[in-house]
């Protein structure tokens, strides 16, 4: 995460009418990076439909570690892949989405009553970039006191207008696994007014 304020000092020093007619400017911004968060793949059948592995009576048990290993791309087209995303896994079916049988082999089914090998927070999900962008032209009121001032504001939420997703659906029998069904706002610019005193 990173901020700044800048306060142009164009006309700073001027008079009051030449200030608040060229002067009073402000540029505002804030950036953000994260890397994607941990996700863990699990089957939330219950045993008699294939899944609770470790026949505990809970459902959602990890499956086995797929032979691709600990790691999926990080390419944000993949998070919308109907091949179970990142997992791009490989099907028979023509619409492009892997049943869940297919799914379960992919990553290995255990053997009944052992639990899977695949750990806890193994994949990591996509990650997030936004700039947020704000310019202020301030107006000095100085016949209400000398900290009164009109603020004149434009802003602009995910300036680049870049998609990011949500969290993958990590669960193996939803037609969904491995995509993101949401994303974080769109592009958003907003006009403001605002009185200070």
């Amino acid at each position: 995460m990173l901020n700044g304020i800048w306060e142009l000092p164009v006309f700073a020093d001027s008079r009051a009418l030449l200030q608040n007619l060229f002067g009073g400017w402000q540029i505002n911004g804030i950036l953000a990076l994260q890397s994607g968060q941990p996700f863990t793949p699990y089957d939330g059948r219950g045993f008699s439909t294939g899944g609770d592995y470790n026949a505990d009576g809970a459902q959602n048990d990890r499956p086995n570690t797929p032979s691709i290993g600990n790691t999926v791309s990080s390419a944000r087209s993949d998070w919308v892949n109907p091949g179970g995303g990142p997992f791009k896994i490989p099907t028979i079916n023509p619409g492009g989405i892997p049943g869940t049988a297919e799914k379960v082999a992919f990553f290995g089914q255990p053997e009944p009553g052992t639990n899977g090998t695949l750990g806890r927070n193994t994949y990591e999900g996509p990650g997030f970039a936004n700039l947020d962008f704000s310019l202020f032209k301030n107006f000095k009121i100085e016949a209400i006191n000398e900290e009164s001032r009109l603020q004149l504001r434009f802003e602009i939420f995910n300036a680049f207008n870049r998609v990011n997703f949500f969290q993958p659906i990590n669960e193996l029998s939803t037609s969904l696994f491995g995509r993101s069904n949401s994303a974080f706002d769109a592009r958003q610019i907003q006009f403001g007014l605002k009185f200070i005193f």
